[in-house]
C-alpha cells in the first residue's frame, strides 16, 4: 500500500524497497548527492523528450560556460572524476587518433606531477590514462622532476595550496616549458569569474552535483580552449578512450541550468538559511548535560554543527549514536566522514526547517535516554598467539595472506604480510568472536580490513572480512566498508609462547582517572609486540605526552632486548587528527634516520583523559 502522506521521493524509493534518509551529512555521493531544484528537474524533464546531435549540444554548452565563468571553454562531464580522466587524456593524446585510440597503454611514460600533500582519494582518475603520478616537495623538486620526466601535467588539489607552492610560483617552471596545469576544485564553490583560470590555470575541475545542486552524475571542465576541446574528444559520444564516461543530453542541460541558477542564487540569504537550520537543531540541544555544540561558519565553506558528548554519561560513541539513528523512524543519517568518537558534524544542506527541528529532536532523544546496559564480555579463550596462513576469497581468485598474533588476555595484536608490504594488526577477541583490523597505505589512500570470525572446533578462524578506502579527509565506517566483505579462513602454522616483559620501574605513574597503564611486551616468532602505551600524566601538554609515551616503548623494548632501531610498524591512536603535525614532530627526533617503520595513524576515543596510544611492533 502507498503511504497517503509519502513525498513522491520516498513514494518511488519505497517502491524499489528503499527507505529514505534524513540527510545530515551534506552532499555527498555515497549519500546520493544533492537534491536538484525544480527549475533543473523540469529542464531536465524537457530536454530528454527530444533529440539533439551532441556535437551542437556540446558546442552550445561550452559557449554557455564561457560567457558563465570568464574561462576560454567549458564542457559537462559524467561528474568531477570523469573530468580529471578527461582533461588527463587531453594532456597525453591531445586530439591524435593515433595516441588517443591507444590509451591507456599508449601513454607510455608519461607523467603528472602532484604537490606531496595533494594526493587524493580520486586521482586514480588521472592513472586511468596509463599515466604515472610522481610527487614533488618544494619549487627545486618541481624543476627536477621536470627535467627528468615526460611530464604531461601537473595536477593541484585546490583547496590544499601553499604559499610555497601557490599556482602562480608552479606556473612560472610550467609555462616555459608548455605543461599544462589542472586544478581540482571540486569540493570549492563555483564563482564568476572562475577564479582558478582567472589566475593563469589551464584546467579546472568542478562538481555540479553537490553544492550547485545541479544531476547527480555531472561535473565541469574549464579552461584553455584548445585542451577542452580535446577532452570533449577524448571523450562521449567519440569512439576514444573516455566513451565509457557517457553522458545524456538531459544530464548536460540540467547542469548548464544548476550553474545559471547558482551564480544568480542570492549567497547571503542562502547562507542565513544554512545557518538557521543549524540553529534549529542547536537549540533542541540546549541544556543537556554532557552535550555541547558550536557552530563552524567560517567564511568560504558551507557552514556546520559539531556537536560533542560524553561517552560516558550517555553510554554511546559515535558509531552507536549513527546506528541507532539509522535504524529509527524517520532514518537519520549522520555523517561520518572524519567524525571523532564523541563528536559528529551537521551539515544544513539536505536539511530543511522540517527536517533540522526533526533532527534535533532526535538527537535529544537520544542523548537523554538512559544508557544501555553493558553486556559483560565473555571470557577470551587461549590460542592465538602465533603465525596465522589467511586465504580471502576475493571475487577473482583466492588470495593469501599471512598474521603473526599475539594475545594478551582479550586483547590482539600484531603484523600483517602481503609480499613485501607489513602492516600492524590490533583487534580483540572474547568468547571465541575475533575482530581484527588493519589500515595501510595504496597511492596515498588508506586502505582498511576489519576482520571477523569465529574460532571454529578445529582451530581455524573463519569468517568475513569488510574492506573500504578513504582519503585522510574523508575516513570513516562508509569509506572504510565501500567494498562490501568477503569469505576468509585462517589456519594457524606456527603456536608462540608469550612472554611478558617486567614493567620498566623507572617510568612513574600518575593515575588521576584509575586507569591501569599496560604496557606488556610480548615476543613471539622472531617479533617483540608492544601494546598500547598511553601517557603516564594526561594534563601534560601534547608534545609531552608523546615524550613519555616514547620513553615508556623505549623501556619496553630494552626489557625485550630490542630497540627502537629494529622497529617494523607502529600504530597511533590521536583523539585529534589535528594534533598530527605535534605527535610528528617528536616522533621524527625519536626514530632512527633510516629505519623508519611502517605506520598508520587513527582517529579514535581514548579512556582516562589521554590524547594518544602507541603500539609497536619490532624485531627481536
Amino acid at each position: 500500500m502507498t503511504d497517503p502522506v509519502a513525498s513522491p521521493a520516498e513514494a518511488i524509493y519505497r517502491r524499489f524497497g528503499v527507505e529514505p534518509v534524513v540527510n545530515c551529512g551534506g552532499y555527498r555521493s555515497f549519500y546520493g548527492n544533492s537534491a536538484p531544484p525544480e527549475a533543473v528537474r523540469r529542464a531536465m524533464s524537457d530536454a530528454a523528450g527530444g533529440f539533439v546531435l551532441m556535437t551542437e549540444l556540446a558546442e552550445a554548452a561550452g559557449r554557455r560556460l564561457a560567457e558563465l565563468t570568464g574561462a576560454e571553454w567549458g564542457l559537462v562531464t559524467a561528474g568531477s572524476a570523469a573530468a580529471l580522466t578527461l582533461a588527463t587524456a587531453a594532456c597525453v593524446a591531445g586530439r591524435d587518433p593515433d595516441r588517443m585510440l591507444r590509451l591507456p597503454h599508449g601513454a607510455g611514460d608519461a607523467v603528472v606531477l602532484m604537490p606531496a600533500g595533494h594526493r587524493f582519494a580520486y586521482d586514480q582518475a588521472i592513472r586511468l590514462t596509463g599515466c604515472r603520478i610522481v610527487e614533488f616537495a618544494d619549487r627545486d623538486a618541481l624543476v627536477a622532476a621536470l627535467d627528468r620526466h615526460r611530464v604531461v601535467m601537473v595536477a593541484l588539489f585546490g583547496e590544499r595550496e601553499t604559499p610555497a607552492l601557490a599556482l602562480e610560483r608552479i606556473l612560472a617552471e610550467t609555462r616555459p616549458r608548455g605543461i599544462p596545469v589542472l586544478v581540482d576544485a571540486a569540493s570549492e564553490f563555483l564563482e564568476a569569474p572562475e577564479r582558478w583560470t582567472a589566475r593563469g590555470a589551464d584546467l579546472v575541475v568542478y562538481s555540479v552535483g553537490k553544492a550547485m545542486r545541479g544531476p547527480s552524475a555531472t561535473g565541469l571542465l574549464l579552461g584553455r580552449a584548445a585542451l577542452v576541446r580535446a577532452a570533449w574528444i577524448n571523450g562521449p559520444p567519440h569512439q576514444s578512450f573516455g566513451r565509457p564516461l557517457k553522458i545524456a543530453k538531459e544530464q548536460i542541460v540540467g547542469a548548464l541550468v544548476a550553474v545559471e541558477t547558482w551564480l544568480a542564487r542570492d549567497a547571503a540569504a542562502e547562507r542565513a538559511e544554512w545557518l538557521a537550520r543549524l540553529d534549529t537543531v542547536a537549540a533542541a540541544l540546549d541544556g543537556l548535560d554532557g552535550v555541547t555544540t558550536e557552530r563552524d561558519d567560517r567564511p568560504g565553506i558551507v557552514p556546520r554543527l559539531r556537536i560533542h558528548w560524553s561517552v560516558e554519561r550517555t553510554g554511546f560513541d559515535f558509531t552507536a549514536l549513527r546506528d541507532r539513528l539509522l535504524a529509527g523512524g524517520p532514518r537519520i543519517l549522520l555523517d561520518d566522514y572524519g567524525g571523532a568518537a564523541d563528536a559528529t558534524l551537521v551539515s544544513p544542506l539536505g536539511l530543511d526547517g522540517d527536517s533540522a527541528a526533526l533532527v534535533g529532536r532526535a538527537l535529544r532523544s537520544a542523548f537523554a535516554a538512559a544508557p544501555v546496559a553493558a553486556v559483560a564480555p565473555a571470557a577470551p579463550i587461549g590460542g592465538l598467539s602465533g603465525s596465522w596462513r589467511v586465504v580471502i576469497d576475493f571475487a577473482d581468485a583466492p588470495v593469501e595472506h599471512h598474521f603473526e598474533l599475539v594475545q594478551i588476555d582479550g586483547r590482539l595484536t600484531g603484523l600483517h604480510r602481503l609480499g613485501d608490504g607489513v602492516a600492524a594488526l590490533e583487534g580483540h577477541e572474547a568468547g571465541g568472536a575475533v575482530v581484527l583490523e588493519l589500515t595501510h597505505r595504496v597511492e596515498d589512500n588508506y586502505v582498511r580490513h576489519t576482520f571477523e570470525a569465529r574460532l571454529g572446533a578445529d582451530g581455524r578462524l573463519v569468517g568475513r572480512v569488510t574492506t573500504g578506502a578513504a582519503a585522510s579527509h574523508t575516513r570513516g565506517p562508509t569509506t572504510f566498508g565501500q567494498f562490501g566483505s568477503v569469505a576468509w579462513q585462517g589456519e594457524r602454522v606456527a603456536p608462540a609462547t608469550p612472554i611478558p616483559t617486567s614493567p620498566a620501574p623507572a617510568i612513574h605513574r600518575i593515575n588521576p582517572d584509575g586507569l591501569r597503564h599496560r604496557a606488556d611486551a610480548t615476543i613471539a616468532a622472531g617479533l617483540v609486540f608492544v601494546s598500547g602505551v598511553m601517557p603516564s600524566d594526561p594534563t601534560l601538554d601534547l608534545a609531552e605526552q608523546v615524550r613519555d609515551a616514547l620513553a615508556q616503548i623505549d623501556a619496553r623494548l630494552a626489557a625485550a632486548g630490542s630497540d627502537r632501531s629494529r622497529l617494523l610498524a607502529a600504530t597511533i591512536w590521536l583523539t585529534d587528527l589535528a594534533d598530527v603535525a605535534v605527535f610528528n614532530t617528536v616522533w621524527n627526533a625519536w626514530i632512527v634516520p633510516g629505519d623508519e617503520p611502517a605506520r598508520a595513524c587513527v582517529q579514535a576515543g581514548l579512556q582516562g583523559g589521554g590524547r594518544l596510544e602507541i603500539a609497536v611492533t619490532a624485531a627481536a
